[in-house]
C-alpha cells in the first residue's frame, strides 16, 4: 500500500509538472506514424471488443518531434476516455494526418502533424470544453478518474511548441485532436546522450542556441554537445543579446527564424554587425533565397529543417581554426 501511494503521489506529481511545461522531456525525433501503429495492439487491449477500433495514418507524414513516454501516455489517456464517454456499442477512431492551420494563439498557417482520438460516446456540454483541460476536472463519477489526463496532455503538446483541441456534442460523441509541429530538428543520427568523438576536438567551440520552443534549444543543444561544443540556451533575442554581452568567446549563434517579438532574421542582421566574430546560422523551413532577399544576410549559414547533426557538425568545420 505504500509503494502505491508513492507511485499515485508521483504519478500526481508528474501531471502537475505536465501542466505547468515543467516535465522533463526527452525529445527525440519520430516517426508518428510508426509510432501509432506500434501502440495499435496496446489500445486494443484496453478496449472492450463492444468498441469498434478504426485507425487511419495518411501517407507522407513528416517526422516531429516528441518524448515516447509522454507521447504514449497521451495517446493511452485519450484512448481510455474514448472507452469510458462509450455506454454499450460504440466506435474509437484514431486518425494520423497533416493539417495546415494557425496556432491558436496567432501567427502564419503551417503544416501541423495532426494525431486525433474521437468516440461516438456520451459528448461533453459546450460550456465544459475548456474546463476539461484544468488539473483535477473530470465528468466522470468520484473515485473513477484523477481529473488530470487531459491537463497533462495540453500541459506536454504547449512544452514542445503545439496545441489540443476539442469539439464535442452532446449525445453525438467527442475529438480531442493533439497538433505536433513538424519536427525542425532530426535527432535520429544521435545514439541516446553519449557524445561522439567531437568535430573540433582541438578546441571546444561555445554556442548560443535561440529558440523559443525549450524541447527543440535542448535537442540542439545535444547535438552540439555531442560534437564538442560547450553551448547555452535563450528563448528570445532579448535573452540572447543579454548572454552575448555576459559571455566572453561565443563562437556562433544558431536560431530559429520564427519566433515572438523579434525574429531570427532580424537577431542575425544585429549580431552580424555588433559581433562580426560570431558565425551565425538560421534554421528555418524556408529557402535561403526567400530569407535572404533584401536581408543583407550573405554571411549567414541556413540549416534546412529538420536540422540533423551532421549539418550542424558541417556548419561548425566552417568556422575558423584560432591562430597557434
Amino acid at each position: 500500500e505504500a509503494r502505491d501511494a508513492v507511485m499515485r503521489g508521483k504519478s500526481l506529481n508528474d501531471s502537475l509538472l505536465a501542466f505547468a511545461g515543467k516535465s522533463k522531456l526527452t525529445p527525440q525525433t519520430a516517426d508518428l506514424g510508426r509510432f501509432v501503429q506500434a501502440w495499435a495492439p496496446f489500445v486494443r487491449r484496453a478496449i472492450p471488443s463492444r468498441i469498434k477500433i478504426e485507425i487511419g495514418v495518411d501517407e507522407g507524414i513528416p517526422p516531429v518531434l516528441i518524448d515516447a513516454a509522454m507521447a504514449e501516455s497521451c495517446l493511452l489517456n485519450l484512448a481510455l476516455n474514448a472507452r469510458d464517454a462509450i455506454e454499450g456499442s460504440g466506435t474509437i477512431r484514431i486518425m494520423l494526418s497533416v493539417i495546415e492551420r494557425e496556432h491558436p494563439s496567432g501567427g502564419p498557417p503551417q503544416a501541423w502533424v495532426c494525431l486525433s482520438v474521437a468516440d461516438t460516446g456520451s459528448g461533453v456540454p459546450e460550456h465544459l470544453h475548456e474546463q476539461v483541460f484544468q488539473p483535477f476536472f473530470t465528468t466522470r463519477s468520484p473515485g473513477q478518474g484523477s481529473g488530470l489526463g487531459l491537463s497533462r496532455v495540453r500541459g506536454y503538446l504547449e512544452q514542445i511548441g503545439g496545441f489540443v483541441t476539442l469539439s464535442s456534442r452532446v449525445g453525438k460523441g467527442t475529438t480531442i485532436a493533439m497538433f505536433f509541429p513538424v519536427s525542425p530538428v532530426d535527432t535520429r543520427e544521435v545514439e541516446g546522450d553519449v557524445p561522439a568523438t567531437p568535430a573540433i576536438p582541438e578546441k571546444r567551440k561555445k554556442a548560443l542556441v535561440v529558440d523559443d520552443t525549450p524541447a527543440v534549444a535542448r535537442v540542439v543543444a545535444r547535438m552540439l554537445a555531442s560534437l564538442g561544443c560547450d553551448t547555452l540556451i535563450a528563448a528570445n533575442g532579448k535573452e540572447a543579446r543579454e548572454i552575448i554581452n555576459r559571455e566572453s568567446g561565443l563562437d556562433l549563434l544558431i536560431s530559429d527564424v520564427v519566433m515572438p517579438g523579434e525574429s531570427g532574421v532580424d537577431l542575425a542582421c544585429d549580431i552580424s554587425k555588433t559581433h562580426p566574430s560570431i558565425r551565425i546560422a538560421l534554421m528555418s523551413g524556408y529557402s535561403q533565397e526567400k530569407l535572404s532577399a533584401g536581408e543583407g544576410l550573405t554571411e549567414i549559414v541556413f540549416l534546412a529543417k529538420p536540422v540533423s547533426r551532421a549539418q550542424l557538425k558541417a556548419f561548425i568545420l566552417t568556422l575558423p581554426e584560432p591562430m597557434p
